[in-house]
Parts: structure tokens; sequence; C-alpha cells
């Protein structure tokens, strides 16, 4: 599909940007391995502001974040209870706070939450965004935990 002829000229306008900066590294003195992380370093404050501005407009990442927020009530002591039970090891949360570009002070502020755990060999690993910090990580453990849940049946089901 051309450039022109696209119903979303900005994205694929920054896709070929990124792409011509990635096939440039050579030219600058850079490795391709190295292009990733120069990519990585640049795109990543870009992408948590899109996606902070995304949930301060009211948009929702989900198709119905509340339903989901109300399931995921309780699930992260659910899930350090079952941590022993389970064999579950390193069980890590990493949050990051977040604000809208142009926003001041707390205004607009979210909560970026990551839960990570491994189970039976498999690195399992969920981020969400909310507008609290313990709402985040419920919802990171749950989404951890039913992953978990569901590795378990597949596995005594004999499929991996």
């Amino acid at each position: 599909m051309a450039i022109l002829d696209s119903h979303n000229n900005a994205a694929e306008m920054f896709e070929a940007y990124i792409a011509a900066v990635f096939f440039s590294a050579d030219s600058l003195d850079s490795t391709k391995a190295n292009a990733f992380a120069i990519l990585n370093e640049w795109l990543e404050p870009i992408m948590d502001q899109l996606a902070a501005e995304e949930q301060h407009d009211g948009v929702s990442i989900a198709s119905d974040d509340s339903q989901l927020d109300r399931d995921a009530s309780g699930s992260k002591s659910r899930l350090h209870e079952m941590q022993q039970r389970l064999y579950i090891t390193e069980l890590n949360y990493q949050e990051k706070s977040m604000v809208p570009g142009g926003a001041k002070g707390t205004q607009g502020l979210r909560w970026k939450v990551s839960c990570s755990a491994r189970y039976n060999g498999l690195y399992i690993a969920h981020g969400v965004v909310r507008d609290t910090k313990k709402k985040a990580a419920e919802v990171a453990a749950y989404l951890v935990l039913n992953e978990i849940k569901d590795t378990g049946f597949r596995m005594r089901l004999g499929r991996r």
C-alpha cells in the first residue's frame, strides 16, 4: 500500500522514519545490534507518553477495564499465596509513574506496573497502565495468575 493511499499516513511515515534510522546505522559508526538499543532508547519514552495520553483521554486499551479491574481485586495476595504451593519463582513487580505531556504536577498521573514470574520453566510477564499503582498491580498480578492457571491446565492435558 502506498503511503499516500494509506488511511493512517502519520503511522506509515513514522514507521518509514524508524526503518531509515535503523538501516542507516552503519553510516552512523554503529552496528545493527546497537541500532536496536539506540531506537529503543528513543522510542520507549514516546511509547510511554502515547500510552499515558491514551489512558488520560479515556480511551481504554482493553475493551472493558472496569470489569477487568473488578475481577482482579485481591489477585496480588492470591498470587503471593500460590507462590509457595505452585513453586512460582522470581515473582517481581516493577512500577513507573507516567504523566502526560503538557500536564502539570500530578495532573493525569498514571501508573505502569509490570508483574513477572517464572513457573515450570516459563517466564510470564504482564504490564498494565491504570490511574492508581494499587489497581495496576492487582490487574498485572491477575493476568499473570490467569496465565499460570492456564499453563498448569495445559500441562495436565499433556500440552505445553
